[in-house]
């Protein structure tokens, strides 16, 4: 293990420095805020050494990870085979994803039930009365089921009615992505308006900015849109600007290391995940 001890503590002090393994993508606004957030808690408590290297989501494990020799790992983990990969440094580690549901690892992330009750108080006060909730087929991804269920189940809670509308993934040709388009569009214009849509993330409040556009519904005076992540880039680009919750990734990103720092120090992990609410 690299634990090495700083010198000058003149006052008879032992700081052991840890070495930490940081697998969070720098794609996305979100994960970036992760890293801002892990970055301000090393600052503060200077006794981390931070691995880490820029990469997407879907990358593979770093080949640096093979035979790395640290004491402790925050990951973004989003599939099975990065699961394999730091299970197997034997260190301790905090997911950041959420994705996979059988991983007997300690996890933080964003509190979905608070975030879907932020949205629906949001257009509660803003005068709406119909929901609709636009995200993933389900399985995908199991954070997007749970927040797309929360806002569903807040507004059915309250004796309103909830549409749902599961739209698939962007990974096809050009022309299913224009008939998947279509498709969601046919599905706003028969909803009843005025009425207040809730996208499962930020890239999905775009596509329903766009399908408003294809059935000639203005926004927000016929129908509001309301994403989740407030990625800056992706809110700004869209026309018009869409409102988005953000999940204070920052927070998220600190708390999850200080979890670590007490792993690392032979503490108990949480038996349930640590959920933060949105900011």
């Amino acid at each position: 293990k690299d634990k090495t001890r700083d010198a000058g503590q003149s006052r008879g002090l032992m700081i052991v420095r840890r070495r930490v393994a940081l697998l969070v993508e720098t794609s996305r606004a979100y994960a970036r805020g992760l890293v801002r957030g892990v970055a301000q808690y090393v600052r503060e408590h200077g006794h981390w050494t931070i691995d880490f290297t820029p990469r997407g989501l879907s990358d593979p494990p770093p080949t640096w990870l093979r035979g790395w020799q640290g004491d402790g790992i925050l990951a973004r983990i989003n599939d099975h085979r990065m699961a394999e990969a730091v299970l197997k440094t034997g260190a301790p580690v905090v997911d950041l994803r959420r994705v996979l549901v059988d991983l007997a690892v300690p996890t933080v992330g964003p509190d979905d039930e608070a975030v879907a009750r932020l949205a629906w108080e949001h257009f509660r006060e803003h005068g709406f009365r119909h929901f609709a909730v636009c995200g993933m087929p389900r399985g995908l991804q199991p954070p997007m089921d749970r927040r797309q269920d929360c806002f569903q189940q807040i507004v059915q809670g309250h004796g309103d009615r909830c549409e749902m509308f599961c739209l698939r993934p962007r990974r096809h040709s050009s022309e299913a992505w224009d008939q998947e388009q279509d498709r969601l569009a046919s599905w706003i214009g028969r909803l009843p308006q005025p009425a207040a849509i809730y996208a499962c993330n930020d890239d999905y409040g775009m596509r329903v900015l766009d399908a408003c556009r294809r059935a000639g519904v203005l926004v927000p005076e016929e129908v509001a849109v309301l994403g989740v992540g407030n990625d800056e880039c992706l809110c700004h680009v869209s026309n018009p600007p869409l409102s988005s919750v953000d999940l204070d990734a920052e927070r998220i990103g600190y708390r999850a290391a200080e979890l670590l720092d007490h792993l690392m120090a032979g503490k108990l992990a949480p038996k349930q995940p640590v959920l933060i609410p949105p900011r």
